[in-house]
């Protein structure tokens, strides 16, 4: 809905995929270019059972999607929002560039010590190198937030699953697997990140109680975890929601305001280190 907002001129198809069709189609406005496919909840089962990781699906899913479709897409978590016009985003990935959102770390940063010891795996490594993307300290790990390609670079996506499935072989567990073999695969190409145009929440996924409050009004459906049930029955949380006219202009300044009111200061300071990375945000908010 974000995108609806920022995207007016879009004429291409909004493809959402979801193991609930009907849910979205009674509580969502009706749009001409929506389009829902149905993800079967054996298919999710089935990478859960074997791998333990859902991101996997991801990949699954827009291979599916190029090869019914055989077009450019944008792929985005639920934890997504559109800040601004995203045109130029498709225009990038229309020439043959892929998306990621934005670069995290690299791999001998000591940020993730799962992925630093693929430096002394020589078996990994030896991979790598006949995979045709060979791996170093410099490696970039990107946030796969959002993921752009184009259906002539689809084999960067099943290049990304062989990747995948190699580093599972061989132990390599970790959440964002799936991130490391998108950075490694779309290495083969150029990476433009999404950042500038998609505010990626996922370091502060309360924020979706705001989005709710705004784009569905009094609606009760929405089901919270723990963490949001506390946020939204604080009086902090209460008295912004009752004091300030939610529009989609404010939105992101609310943020700043929940980030210094409802956390610690040492969560304060690992949220602002994530928006640093929103580079049209972070300016918008903090500068």
């Amino acid at each position: 809905m974000s995108f609806k907002k920022t995207n007016r001129f879009f004429f291409g198809k909004i493809i959402i995929y979801t193991d609930d069709i009907i849910f979205f189609k009674e509580n969502m406005p009706c749009f001409d270019n929506v389009v829902f496919e149905f993800v079967d909840s054996t298919l999710v089962n089935e990478v859960l059972i074997k791998y333990q990781n859902i991101f996997r699906l991801k990949i699954i899913l827009i291979i599916e999607f190029l090869k019914k479709y055989k077009t450019i897409v944008l792929f985005l978590d639920s934890d997504t929002f559109f800040i601004k016009n995203s045109n130029e985003l498709f225009r990038s990935v229309k020439k043959g560039n892929c998306v990621l959102h934005c670069q995290e770390y690299n791999l001998n940063s000591g940020v993730n010590s799962n992925f630093e010891n693929l430096l002394i795996n020589e078996n990994l490594l030896k991979f790598f190198r006949d995979n045709g993307t060979p791996i170093s300290g410099d490696t970039v790990v990107w946030n796969s937030g959002v993921i752009g390609v184009c259906f002539k670079n689809i084999d960067l996506l099943t290049n990304a699953l062989k990747i995948f499935d190699m580093l599972d072989e061989n132990a390599v567990k970790d959440k964002t697997v799936e991130q490391l073999s998108l950075s490694v695969s779309f290495s083969r190409t150029v990476i433009v990140p999404a950042y500038d145009f998609i505010f990626h929440y996922w370091f502060i996924r309360v924020f979706r109680c705001l989005l709710w409050k705004y784009f569905f009004k009094d609606h009760d459906f929405l089901v919270l975890n723990n963490e949001e049930k506390i946020f939204v029955n604080t009086q902090f949380v209460k008295g912004l929601i009752k004091a300030e006219k939610l529009t989609f202009n404010n939105l992101i300044n609310i943020i700043f305001t929940v980030v210094n009111n409802y956390y610690s200061k040492e969560t304060r300071g690992n949220v602002k280190k994530n928006f640093y990375k929103n580079t049209y945000i972070y300016k918008k908010i903090f500068l």
